[in-house]
């Protein structure tokens, strides 16, 4: 397969899931397009935290078809290989696959240089793992050491440009829910060739960081182990309070910031006043027990002029359009 050349049938596979990627979620905001080069080779790099969500929420909000790298275990059974080759997925082999399966690699990016070179994008999860959290993890070195040999292999004349990429549910696995896709300035791989020139380790823990950097400004990301599922339900609970605290006008745009802030300000808490951090946590709690206990729910408590017949009305059209939708046609 020629994972750089445009395919039909990938397309009409992307529309019909872009029809029930519509069904899904309620709103769709897509920030920072103007800064997804058009004339360079890209690599998209997104925060991975909800699964095969997760690259729906680039591929269908780009003017591209991705091809994604991905772990080579998933390609062992014959049928899902190739399913995965038509969604443009290429394997990566790793250690733990068998050191004599190393070199298929070198197919892998051969096809990832001609993706790059046709000013194409490939696509790739920086942590390596998805969390189910609003948190990042570490990343592992795949993404510089990818983009550093196919610069190599090239004569350094690929220009790859990485665009961090921030992804934000309101809820995870909801119906109905809100999606912010969020791309970053992109961070230009020949700024690093000079250093990977004269040491090849330093350059790819430079950019390893630079991209971690980069993307975290685009993520709610709740630093705390010790307190993370305290500080989401403070979160949760407070977020609109402190949007408006702020005299800011409500948006779903406006309540991603002030979380992103409110997230911030939680972990500041949390590791220089840690007594201060256990009566928050504590009244939080029983606020939550509290509203439990009298079967209660937290919207009805803080947003108490909630439209309920114009939410009725909004929900039994979901239904509506989702049962009407053929899904005979893929059967």
């Amino acid at each position: 397969m020629k994972y750089e050349k445009w395919s039909l049938g990938y397309w009409f596979l992307n529309q019909y899931v872009a029809f029930i990627d519509w069904i899904i979620h309620n709103k769709k905001i897509i920030v920072g397009k103007e800064n997804i080069p058009k004339d360079k080779p890209i690599l998209f790099a997104p925060n991975h935290q909800n699964a095969l969500s997760d690259p729906m929420a680039v591929l269908l909000n780009t003017p591209f078809q991705p091809v994604w790298l991905a772990r080579a275990d998933i390609f062992k059974k014959g049928i899902v290989s190739t399913l995965l080759r038509f969604l443009k997925i290429m394997p990566v082999y790793r250690m733990r696959d068998g050191k004599e399966n190393l070199s298929k690699n070198d197919k892998t990016f051969t096809d990832s240089i001609k993706v790059l070179k046709n000013n194409c994008a490939l696509a790739l999860f920086p942590e390596a793992a998805h969390t189910g959290k609003r948190q990042m993890i570490s990343h592992k070195k795949a993404v510089p050491r990818i983009v550093f040999m196919a610069e190599e292999k090239a004569d350094k004349n690929l220009d790859i440009h990485i665009v961090p990429t921030g992804i934000y549910y309101s809820h995870y696995w909801k119906f109905n829910r809100n999606l912010i896709v969020n791309f970053g300035k992109p961070v230009k791989v020949n700024d690093f060739l000079d250093e990977y020139k004269e040491n090849p380790n330093s350059a790819t823990l430079l950019l390893r960081q630079k991209l971690y950097e980069a993307i975290e400004p685009l993520v709610i990301n709740i630093k705390s182990k010790e307190y993370y599922k305290d500080f989401e339900a403070i979160r949760e609970t407070y977020g609109k309070h402190h949007l408006r605290r702020k005299n800011e006008k409500y948006s779903i745009l406006n309540l991603f910031y002030s979380d992103q802030q409110l997230a911030n300000e939680l972990d500041v808490i949390g590791t220089e006043k840690p007594e201060e951090t256990a009566a928050i946590v504590d009244e939080c709690n029983r606020y939550l027990k509290a509203i439990r206990k009298h079967k209660l729910r937290n919207w009805l408590i803080v947003n108490p002029n909630h439209n309920f017949i114009k939410n009725w009305f909004k929900q039994t059209f979901v239904v509506i359009r989702f049962t009407r939708f053929p899904f005979w046609v893929c059967i």
